[in-house]
């Protein structure tokens, strides 16, 4: 059994945010292991066959470069395999660099999980979804700010109010073209 190759960027991320989640006790744990699943999704994700029907002779666990997800079509071609190669590599060495300046206990787990809307978001045929999977990412992204201080977040839900207010122009412009 095979699954469509734009499953892998969706759920992986999920699954490893979950992982790293409960290992919250042990921040350094945490992160070491946020910075590895980054690196072995990115190298898994380089790895991918793309092609565009999946084979019946052992392609492996992935393959295909379409996943129809409520009629929608998601799809992944070379370019974009590239570019979640880079963005999970990125992913990784912020990770690595949360290592020197000390984050809060949610920045890797939820920096994993917002990956996979922002995947699903750039693999979308659709604008308006993508648009809508985005508002999910930065909401999952804004969970990423902890202050050292206990203080109001007022900047965080300032941001994510601002995203808002700017997808009906996003939308607009994405239904003009």
């Amino acid at each position: 059994m095979s699954f469509p190759t734009p499953v892998l960027p969706i759920v992986a991320p999920i699954i490893a945010a979950v992982l790293v989640l409960l290992l919250g006790r042990w921040p350094r744990v945490q992160t070491l292991a946020g910075i590895a699943s980054s690196l072995i999704l990115a190298f898994w994700i380089a790895r991918l066959p793309l092609d565009t029907a999946p084979s019946s002779q052992g392609a492996g666990l992935f393959s295909g470069s379409t996943w129809l997800l409520a009629g929608r079509p998601l799809m992944i071609h070379k370019g974009l395999q590239d570019l979640f190669v880079f963005l999970f590599i990125a992913l990784g060495l912020l990770f690595l660099l949360s290592l020197l300046f000390s984050q809060g206990s949610s920045f890797v787990p939820a920096g994993l999980a917002a990956m996979s809307p922002i995947a699903a978001a750039l693999m979308v045929q659709l604008f308006a979804f993508g648009a809508i999977l985005l508002v999910i990412a930065v909401t999952l992204l804004i969970m990423t700010y902890s202050p050292t201080a206990h203080q109001k977040t007022m900047g965080s839900l300032r941001y994510l109010l601002f995203f808002i207010l700017a997808l009906a122009p996003l939308l607009l412009a994405g239904w003009l073209f």
